[in-house]
């Protein structure tokens, strides 16, 4: 019979997870997680999963599929929610499957508006029980939707080849307007190009991101076109660290603008 030393082994290693479990306060477990997950992060050479940028129809039929339709940061909901008047009316921008839409009407009773570039998203948003338009907002396809209490850009600015016109757009449409953008800033972007690799942002291929800013890139180009910022708010990130030190620590940044009367 033959007889291998794999029992044995696993047995071993699960006693020594174990003991280090048992040893090593939690605290610690979840700073060593990090510190390991971060070096990886860092020194990897991330290539695509796939010679082209998926088309973007493809990629809802995708999510459907898997029945996926959740929001990238479920935290902007919350973010959303705390700075809505009840009824307000909404302009969701991207709007994707609806999601955030939905949830607002559950919260706050908004009128939503939600405009997307991709047809079956836009089908996907209506069933979810949102109003919502097929609109390119890069070929000016915003004007004639009305006025708004709040226009809402999530995870859609590094995607346009031209963000600063569409907030040009939306500065003549709504009174405040909340954008989400990843933080190019954060510590471990910043290391990776100390390790001469380029900061990571996508998930399938490098050509789903145009544009990259650091909060303070985002501040001055909002400034810049007419725009106070009234609120910065990090997005994830280490809970403490990313509220004491944002454009170090935020993986991704929350942004209330709100148009200069004298522009």
């Amino acid at each position: 019979m033959l007889v291998t030393g794999r029992p044995h082994a696993q047995t071993d290693t699960c006693a020594l997870r174990r003991t280090y479990c048992y040893i090593a306060p939690l605290p610690l477990r979840r700073a060593r997680w990090r510190i390991q997950n971060g070096v990886r992060y860092i020194f990897e050479d991330a290539v695509p999963a796939c010679a082209t940028l998926a088309n973007y129809e493809q990629y809802w039929a995708e999510r459907e599929a898997s029945n996926d339709l959740a929001l990238s940061y479920a935290e902007l909901v919350g973010l959303c929610a705390q700075r809505l008047a009840p009824g307000a009316s909404v302009l969701d921008v991207g709007c994707g499957a609806g999601t955030l839409l939905r949830a607002l009407q559950e919260r706050c009773s908004v009128r939503g508006l939600g405009v997307d570039v991709s047809t079956r998203a836009v089908e996907l948003a209506r069933r979810n029980g949102v109003e919502a338009r097929v609109c390119d907002v890069t070929c000016n396809d915003l004007h004639g939707l009305g006025r708004f209490d709040v226009a809402t850009l999530f995870e859609v600015c590094e995607h346009i080849p031209d963000p600063g016109h569409v907030l040009l757009t939306l500065r003549g449409m709504a009174d405040r307007i909340f954008v989400s953008v990843p933080n190019t800033g954060h510590y471990l972007q910043r290391l990776r190009l100390l390790a001469g690799r380029f900061p990571r942002q996508w998930i399938v291929h490098p050509g789903e991101h145009l544009r990259y800013w650091t909060l303070r890139d985002f501040v001055v180009m909002a400034h810049h076109l007419g725009f106070a910022v009234d609120e910065v708010v990090p997005v994830r990130g280490h809970p403490i660290l990313a509220r004491w030190q944002t454009s170090l620590f935020a993986e991704s940044l929350f942004f209330v603008l709100r148009p200069r009367q004298n522009q």
